[in-house]
């Protein structure tokens, strides 16, 4: 996972794997938003799926899904 820090408040990176989250949220991420549609590319998490790995971090999801 490779992290791109574009401000003091706003990293962005590819598409995240559900394993990823524990770490993220250990480094200070609190917030996760994901701009990829459900069945984007075939086995990429739901997110369904991204928001209940959240929650269970302690992390905020937000759905943005842009087409």
């Amino acid at each position: 996972m490779i992290i791109f820090k574009l401000t003091q408040s706003l990293s962005v990176a590819a598409q995240l794997d559900l394993p990823d989250l524990p770490t993220l949220s250990q480094e200070g991420f609190d917030v996760v938003v994901c701009n990829r549609p459900d069945g984007e590319t075939f086995g990429q998490p739901t997110m369904d799926q991204f928001e209940s790995a959240c929650i269970e971090v302690d992390m905020l999801f937000v759905r943005y899904p842009v087409t």
